[in-house]
């Protein structure tokens, strides 16, 4: 509206006027907005005013969003997300002189949380073995947010020990109320384990006629089945033996070898038996060692002129000496072995007293070249001449020479017992040779104290008794026997020695 007022003044003319302005008014227009997400990036603002007036726009809660002008896109109207939530977004137009100031219009901005992916990664262990850390990979952070900040808790797995695989669960990991997580789960695999601590070592045992046998050794589970292959072996030798260890669901089956040695065994030979003979006319001697093992012994004489041996009956041939082995060759379980024993064929007969005081060897074939005497089992030295003498003391003691005849063979003869000068032990039969049942006397070199406990026998050389006598006497009379043949007699003393005689009855 405008009014005018005209005045004259001197030669002008004054014109007020009076003007009256009217404003327009103007309308925002603002779009809902579409539901947003922690992670989405900041976004232009577009509302409008009808007047083309520029639209200045405020957020109800800057630390859910926050409205910015951007100087590095033209000053535009951007919005950034802060935080999960809801919050009004207003947008204004203040007018101008033109334009009265428009209506705000608001809009409820909607943030959900951003995805949040996380992956568990693939987890092995051994049975029996501690579980390893369960870690993830995490993607999907924004605003510079960091993992230890956002994220609390840890994955799990189900339950179980046994070989198997067993899933991993997001258990009790979660996120901040900006993000969602969307688990992407993996598994942990439990294999067999490898057995622990087992040994199965090479043994060596000696035969003994038991059964022997190796076994794996250490700490072995309960659930392990082991079946041995070659073991319970009885006879020496070597033999592989396997085991084959099932280790179930948990543990690494696997066979295993080592080497089973039975050794053979050592026997020994038992022979107390006396070789010293001759002296009682004894042409053969039953050989009596045995072995430990008990397997069959086998002799051996050195000296065949002396000695033969034929199974375990030794046969005499001569007076003198001979080694007598027993052995044993072993076999597959048995080591060999062996035992010598010298066999001492004595002469018989050959010793004379001729005084008190001097002995003489009777070498009327000439056979015999060197001599050398004992006395008590004791060499007598420089007594090496065909006679001995005491002289000047009477004999005393038991006394024998060994002898060596042409041909370069060594004996020894009899004992031969004199008591201060005289022969003691001495047994006489006469008559000698004796007709068949005619009359045998027997005088013993012994007094009544001496044969006192004694025993004497007389036995052909079969082994046959003729007659016993166990309370004897100086001097036995009795009729001789009916059967031509020869005959000995035997003389036993308490003491365990003895004496022999033979006699022929013809």
């Amino acid at each position: 509206m405008f009014s005018t007022v005209a005045e004259a003044r001197e030669n002008s003319i004054l014109l007020n006027f009076d003007y009256i302005n009217q404003s327009t008014s103007q309308v925002i227009s603002f779009n809902a907005f579409s539901e947003k997400r922690y992670d989405d990036v900041d976004f232009l603002l577009t509302a409008t005013s009808d007047s083309g007036l520029e639209v200045t726009y405020s957020s109800a809660d800057t630390s859910i969003a926050e409205v910015y002008k951007d100087p590095n896109d033209g000053n535009r109207w951007k919005l950034k997300i802060n935080a999960v939530g809801s919050v009004i977004i207003t947008a204004s137009q203040a007018g101008d002189e033109t334009f009265d100031e428009a209506v705000p219009i608001s809009q409820n901005l909607v943030i959900n949380p951003a995805i949040l992916i996380i992956t568990a990664e693939t987890k092995s262990k051994l049975y029996s073995e501690e579980d390893p850390e369960l870690t993830y990979n995490a993607t999907g952070f924004v605003n510079a947010d960091e993992a230890s900040v956002i994220l609390t808790g840890m994955l799990t797995r189900t339950e179980g020990e046994a070989v198997g695989t067993y899933p991993i669960l997001q258990g009790s990991l979660l996120a901040t109320s900006s993000y969602t997580i969307n688990f992407v789960g993996a598994n942990l695999q439990i294999a067999r384990a490898p057995l622990p601590d087992i040994t199965f070592e090479n043994e060596t045992f000696v035969y003994d006629g038991t059964p022997k046998s190796i076994i794996v050794k250490g700490e072995i589970p309960p659930e392990v089945v082991i079946t041995y292959t070659g073991n319970e072996q009885i006879n020496a030798g070597t033999y592989t033996v396997s085991a084959f260890i099932d280790g179930g669901i948990n543990y690494a089956s696997e066979t295993l070898t080592a080497i089973l040695e039975i050794t053979k065994s050592p026997q020994t030979i038992t022979w107390t038996q006396s070789l010293i003979t001759g002296c009682s006319g004894e042409t053969q001697i039953v050989l009596d060692a045995t072995a430990s093992s008990g397997l069959p012994i086998q002799y051996s004489s050195s000296n065949l002129n002396v000695a033969t041996v034929n199974g375990n009956i030794l046969t005499i041939n001569t007076a003198g000496y001979s080694d007598i082995k027993a052995y044993q060759l072993g076999n597959q379980n048995y080591l060999e072995t062996d035992t010598i024993r010298k066999l001492n064929v004595r002469l018989i007969g050959k010793v004379k007293q001729k005084w008190n005081d001097v002995l003489v060897f009777d070498n009327t074939t000439n056979k015999y070249v060197s001599w050398q005497w004992y006395r008590d089992n004791s060499i007598l030295t420089g007594a090496t001449r065909q006679y001995y003498t005491s002289a000047p003391v009477p004999l005393s003691g038991t006394y024998h020479t060994v002898v060596e005849d042409t041909d370069r063979n060594f004996m020894e003869t009899c004992p031969f017992n004199v008591l201060d000068g005289i022969s003691k032990g001495e047994i006489k039969v006469t008559p000698n040779p004796s007709p068949r049942n005619g009359s045998i006397k027997i005088v013993l070199d012994y007094t009544e104290e001496e044969l006192k406990d004694a025993r004497l026998l007389i036995v052909d050389l079969t082994g046959n008794i003729y007659r016993e006598f166990t309370m004897v006497s100086p001097e036995i009379n009795i009729p001789a026997p009916s059967n031509p043949n020869m005959y000995i007699i035997y003389l036993y003393f308490p003491t365990g020695d003895k004496t022999t005689v033979k006699f022929l009855v013809n």
